[in-house]
């Protein structure tokens, strides 16, 4: 088997107190606090391992249902708002998170990152386009400098200009798991982003299905996964019986093996979708 790779993450770390504060508390008054080192280290796969495992946002996949994450109504309601005002809001969360110490595996910015990434505006941007963006509207803050430095300034508690800039872009491109998306859409997305061809040309259809399970393994790790055909055939725009083609050839090229049966519930109705681990190697 030949695997051709061209590429290689929800209001995640914020409760709603945090972020439901107004936006005249973004006001620098410096509290004469001593702010928190910069970071333990860069690793934040290891940042987002953690929080997954503290909200179990991939729970729904395991038990065969999309399912949503706990915070997507509060994902919902940032993403909703006008680009300005929602990362005043992602700032000011930021802001009141500086105070506590970070855990092992966290850098600043990655919580900031993560609370804007599903925002409408910015969701299909590349982490340089992204940083641009939310760059201009941290500078129509009241005081901030108008030239250089305004991400210092508007982090301060994050390191150096250079420092937190190049943490919020190496966060956004390491960003899995979208606020208020599911980890069927979240692997579909990232499949899209990062294409590859499969050793047999059977279709482009069949392509980005193998591209979706393989980064739906690596979303759920060690973790068996589900490919519901009614859920899939609707985000790739197909019939059952063609989804149920592609996981036959995808059986059948090696790249998915088959590690549990669908199971029946009371009068013949399916209640779990069939469980597989896609071939990493």
């Amino acid at each position: 088997m030949k695997l051709e790779w061209n590429g290689e993450a929800d209001v995640g770390g914020a409760d709603k107190e945090a972020i439901a504060v107004t936006a005249e508390d973004i006001g620098f008054a410096d509290t004469g606090g001593t702010a928190p080192p910069y970071g333990h280290t860069t690793n934040h796969e290891q940042q987002e391992i953690q929080e997954h495992q503290d909200t179990q946002e991939n729970q729904s996949t395991l038990t065969g249902q999309s399912g949503e994450r706990p915070n997507v109504g509060a994902s919902e309601w940032l993403n909703s708002m006008p680009l300005n005002v929602a990362v005043r809001h992602a700032h000011t969360s930021a802001r009141i998170q500086s105070a506590e110490p970070l855990r092992k595996g966290n850098t600043p910015m990655f919580s900031f990152a993560r609370m804007l990434k599903g925002h409408p505006e910015l969701a299909s941007l590349s982490s340089e386009d992204a940083a641009q963006m939310v760059e201009g509207h941290l500078r129509a803050f009241d005081s901030a400098p108008l030239e250089s430095g305004v991400w210092e300034w508007a982090f301060r508690w994050a390191g150096t200009e250079d420092e937190i800039l190049l943490d919020f872009q190496h966060a956004w491109d390491n960003i899995r798991h979208v606020p208020g998306v599911d980890v069927l859409a979240d692997a579909l997305r990232l499949a899209d982003q990062h294409p590859f061809q499969t050793e047999h040309k059977r279709s482009q259809l069949y392509c980005r299905f193998v591209a979706m399970a393989y980064q739906l393994q690596k979303l759920n790790k060690e973790r068996v996964i589900m490919l519901p055909v009614e859920k899939v055939a609707t985000m790739l725009g197909c019939t059952v019986k063609t989804v149920s083609h592609l996981r036959h050839f995808a059986e059948r090229d090696g790249y998915l093996v088959k590690s549990g049966d669908h199971s029946f519930g009371r009068k013949g109705v399916k209640n779990k979708a069939t469980e597989f681990r896609f071939n990493l190697q």
